[in-house]
């Protein structure tokens, strides 16, 4: 004769729910550094490949293109959370009847997935020492007159602004307790190529 089937008891409950809750709290933590070392390399491959489109887009158009940083003071309004986040890809325009200098944006902004920033830093190009002043209604979601750093390529492919170090610093900001760890892109100047430093940096 077949026995009745025994349910779990109060105790076997109890141990399988605590065995539950500690391989979770096991595992979150590898599951977060997962998550942040994906971010991390979207939010490089996503600067990387904008840097090259800049350089190609000069390239084909036989004119400057610049690559515009959205720092904290020139949020533009298109997505007002995302101060530091942001660049775009713009170039010259003289506007008909008018000596004054214009910019028309060649692509709307991008952003880095949050959240990642890029890191003013001084000997990089966010450093305020290349920064392009742009009138008020040129780029989009930028009402007022801005100014903003600037990575310039020319029709030949090579660097001509910033001057100065051509890097490029981008990280998460861990508070005020602990440094960032801060990734490195840097631009050749004579030949316009993009690299980046593997090994993360510290912050100053």
């Amino acid at each position: 004769m077949l026995s009745a089937s025994r349910g779990f008891t109060f105790v076997e409950f109890t141990c399988a729910c605590t065995l539950t809750l500690l391989l979770a709290a096991i595992s979150l933590p590898a599951w977060r550094h997962v998550s942040e070392s994906s971010t991390r390399r979207g939010a490089i491959e996503l600067l990387m490949a904008t840097l090259d489109q800049a350089r190609a887009e000069a390239l084909a158009s036989g004119e400057t293109v610049y690559v515009g940083f959205d720092v904290e003071n020139s949020t533009p309004d298109t997505n007002p959370a995302q101060g530091g986040h942001g660049l775009i890809l713009f170039q010259e325009a003289i506007p008909d009847n008018s000596a004054t200098k214009g910019f028309f944006p060649l692509h709307k902004w991008v952003f880095l997935p949050r959240p990642f920033r890029f890191w003013p830093r001084a000997g990089t190009i966010l450093d305020d020492s290349c920064q392009l002043q742009i009138p008020g209604g040129n780029l989009p979601g930028l009402k007022d007159t801005v100014q903003l750093p600037v990575l310039a390529f020319s029709s030949t492919g090579h660097v001509l602004l910033p001057a100065g170090p051509l890097r490029i610093l981008l990280g998460i900001d861990q508070g005020t307790d602990h440094a960032p760890a801060l990734d490195e892109i840097s631009v050749a100047r004579y030949s316009g190529r993009v690299s980046y430093a593997s090994l993360p940096l510290t912050a100053p």
